[in-house]
């Protein structure tokens, strides 16, 4: 999350890439974007080329004392427009060859205002994470809530496949906004009707995508 905010204010364009891909996907992906830098942490750092320029997020982290103001004042000095490309998404594959889809700030913010207007989404919501990184909605998830200033809750690697404990987190973080593909949702009010766990469902609604 800090890695893909602080891409996006310093006016640069993220590309999420997925550690469940092939290495091949993955070094034709940075190949083909041109990145610049390739964001890692500890779980990463071999995935990629020696000749991909990569930077660990982790140490990062852990030299925050060695910034202060006079950083924090170079913010004021980004240009960054509407018309900036902030995300770039790549298809599947399953027809031929990734495409790279470009998204603007004047795109991502209006689709967020959409959401806004027609009260789906609301400050006061609780939206969990369920998308992996390299899917659109993941960026709507994640960033969007933020944007929009609701409660972001994030599931531990995989936990979307995990019908208990994601029960468990529905109910227990009082999750009111979820976005998964029909067949998930299946599966999980099927799993809570036999459970009669349907507690998890108190807050809850849901927004269908395509699968």
């Amino acid at each position: 999350v800090i890695g893909i905010l602080s891409i996006a204010m310093v006016g640069s364009a993220y590309c999420p890439l997925s550690v469940r891909d092939p290495p091949q996907r993955l070094q034709a992906l940075v190949n083909q974007t041109q990145s610049r830098l390739v964001l890692v942490h500890a779980s990463t750092p071999t995935v990629f080329s020696l000749d991909n320029l990569t930077l660990n997020i982790d140490c990062i982290i852990c030299l925050e004392e060695r910034f202060g103001e006079t950083d924090l004042n170079e913010f004021s000095n980004v240009s960054v427009t509407p018309e900036s490309i902030v995300f770039v998404i790549f298809t599947s594959g399953s027809t031929g060859i990734p495409k790279a889809v470009q998204l603007r700030h004047r795109n991502f913010t209006e689709f967020m205002h959409s959401f806004v207007n027609i009260d789906v989404v609301t400050k006061s919501d609780i939206i969990i994470q369920m998308a992996r990184c390299s899917f659109d909605n993941h960026l709507l998830s994640l960033v969007g809530t933020l944007v929009v200033g609701a409660t972001l809750v994030m599931l531990r690697p995989e936990g979307n496949m995990d019908l208990e404990y994601l029960a468990s987190v529905l109910d227990q973080k009082q999750v009111t906004v979820m976005h998964a593909v029909p067949s998930l949702l299946n599966s999980l009010f099927e799993f809570l009707k036999i459970r009669k766990r349907t507690s998890a469902l108190k807050y809850l609604r849901s927004l269908c995508s395509g699968g």
